[in-house]
């Protein structure tokens, strides 16, 4: 199922299992809700970038940028930095 602006906001399985979506203002993807109602945060920065992601069990990578908005680097949930 799409909404008024084309964004998906619901999934269903072939089970019947759903998936929602929900966008924020700019139409990023913020949020995923899988049928077991666990949940995968993004989050965005002004210029939509991409700055952190949470994944069902609270487990948070997070994303740095040059000002050129270059990915630099990305942070894993366990501290690990990846560099680009």
């Amino acid at each position: 199922m799409f909404n008024d602006l084309g964004r998906l906001i619901e999934s269903v399985g072939a089970r019947g299992q759903t998936t929602t979506y929900a966008y924020d203002a700019n139409g990023n993807r913020v949020r995923a809700t899988d049928p077991a109602g666990d949940a995968t945060t993004r989050a965005f920065d002004a210029l939509d970038r991409l700055v952190r992601a949470t994944d069902a069990l609270g487990g948070a990578g997070t994303y740095a940028y040059d000002g050129q908005d270059n990915l630099l680097s990305v942070t894993d949930p366990n501290g690990h930095v990846n560099r680009s």
